[in-house]
């Protein structure tokens, strides 16, 4: 069976497509700190690759071996608009995190 001559046109700028972006990942790859490991909750954060002022900190809660981390991101005009709002409304991430990381808000 021949294809109509735009589906072979489709066919191939799809192919290149992600020909290119695989290795434009795997380029960037390598430029990137590697992922936290699942036995390493408290990882180093690389902030050099987050934009200037976007990491605030952290904030250490429990004690002993039942420790948790919080990591606080957000520039001036996100905590503006949390400071000018009467009620906040949290909405959790937990299907696409990977350990060691548990939620994403």
């Amino acid at each position: 069976m021949l294809f109509p001559f735009f589906e072979i046109i489709n066919i191939m700028n799809y192919n290149i497509f992600t020909e290119v972006f695989t290795q434009c990942r795997y380029l960037r790859s390598k430029s990137m700190p590697p992922n936290p490991r699942k036995d390493e909750p408290f990882f180093k954060i690389h902030v050099e690759f987050f934009t200037p002022d976007f990491f605030k900190g952290e904030i250490f809660a429990g004690h002993g071996t039942n420790k948790a981390r919080h990591l606080l991101f957000f520039t001036q005009v996100m905590k503006r608009q949390l400071e000018d709002c009467k009620t906040w409304f949290i909405d959790a991430t937990f299907h696409f995190i990977r350990d060691p990381i548990k939620q994403v808000f």
